[in-house]
């Protein structure tokens, strides 16, 4: 035990006993976490926002829609009404997803983005369609048989979502909403921030943070395990272009897989889909596996990370002080109890 003057310079950590306040790896605990607690926070915004900016946005919608059914018909008022919804929700999103992304960017200050081998832009939008339609459909099958496990266990997945509108100003609105705002603004804020701002830490110890975080973000069990493996896929991808664009392309065309096969479910006759859908699936998982092995001959050692730059604390040590710090935990239990309350069992 320190004496004297030096006693101020030494503090207690759990699990290393008393150190010197100057060490390396104290600064770096306490860098992270003040990291983890800054992400937490913003994981509780994206969960309470939407219910706060809501209000605001039902009133001025409210008013609209009297204004509207005083001025015309019936029938371009129901046109009206559902194009109102649609952009309703699509305020609630946008204005949400910018908040937060403004806070954590202020907060976590991420340096420039930077990629140890970089492809190109062209080839990187180009594997990043491809690979992406072979995630897509990996995590379709996998979504498949992970809904019909929970259906032997008795488990019901009950999904947030609302059907596409039958207005078509209406259902472009939802297109924007349901695939270009997840996009862009997922991808921004958990790569293009949380992501390269973790970085100093290790690549790899980013790229599982990262993804886990983005996984919470998803209301439901197969959507937070599915969206923890594409964060995975996402993130990694940027992390070897550092391009942020092929990113939301790829994210974008992962989206964009189920709707398609919805789409086609219900334009073409059952006889006719039996036949194009284990078609269109295989053809889609060769793009996949075409544009793996394209992104693997124009990077050398693909599967290299660099953890060059990350300090020697271990990777458990990193993850426990990121999931004990207080905003980190209280948003993690919350995401889930979100996520399990979507469950119902089947009587």
């Amino acid at each position: 035990m320190p004496f004297g003057n030096d006693h101020a310079d030494h503090v207690y950590v759990s699990g290393l006993g008393f150190v010197s306040g100057r060490d390396p790896l104290h600064f770096v605990e306490r860098n992270l976490h003040r990291s983890a607690s800054s992400v937490g926070f913003c994981l509780l915004l994206l969960l309470v926002l939407p219910a706060v900016i809501r209000w605001p946005i039902e009133i001025f919608s409210a008013v609209n829609r009297a204004l509207i059914s005083l001025l015309f018909d019936s029938g371009i008022f129901a046109s009206a009404n559902e194009l109102f919804r649609e952009l309703r929700e699509l305020a609630v999103s946008l204005f949400t997803w910018l908040a937060v992304l403004l806070v954590m960017r202020t907060v976590l200050k991420p340096p420039k983005m930077h990629a140890s081998t970089t492809v190109g832009g062209k080839r990187a939008v180009l594997c990043a369609l491809l690979i992406a339609v072979g995630t897509g459909i990996l995590e379709l099958c996998c979504t498949s048989i992970l809904r019909e496990f929970l259906s032997w266990i008795r488990l019901l997945e009950m999904n947030p979502g609302a059907m596409m509108p039958s207005r078509p100003a209406a259902a472009a609105v939802y297109l924007v909403r349901m695939l270009l705002i997840p996009a862009v603004f997922q991808e921004a804020l958990f790569r293009g921030c949380l992501l390269q701002a973790l970085r100093r830490h290790g690549d790899s110890f980013a790229l599982f943070f990262a993804a886990f975080c983005s996984g919470l973000t998803h209301y439901t069990l197969t959507g937070n395990l599915m969206g923890f493996v594409s964060g995975l896929v996402f993130g990694y991808f940027f992390l070897r272009t550092g391009s942020l664009k092929a990113v939301i392309v790829c994210h974008l065309a992962t989206l964009a897989l189920p709707m398609l096969f919805t789409l086609l479910n219900n334009i073409l006759p059952a006889a006719v889909y039996t036949i194009v859908w284990p078609i269109l699936m295989i053809s889609l998982m060769v793009c996949g596996l075409v544009g793996f092995i394209l992104f693997c001959r124009w990077n050398h050692n693909a599967f290299v990370l660099d953890d060059s730059r990350a300090s020697s604390l271990p990777f458990s040590r990193k993850l426990h002080i990121c999931l004990t710090s207080a905003s980190m935990f209280a948003s993690t239990l919350l995401w889930l109890i979100q996520i399990f309350k979507n469950l119902q069992v089947i009587r």
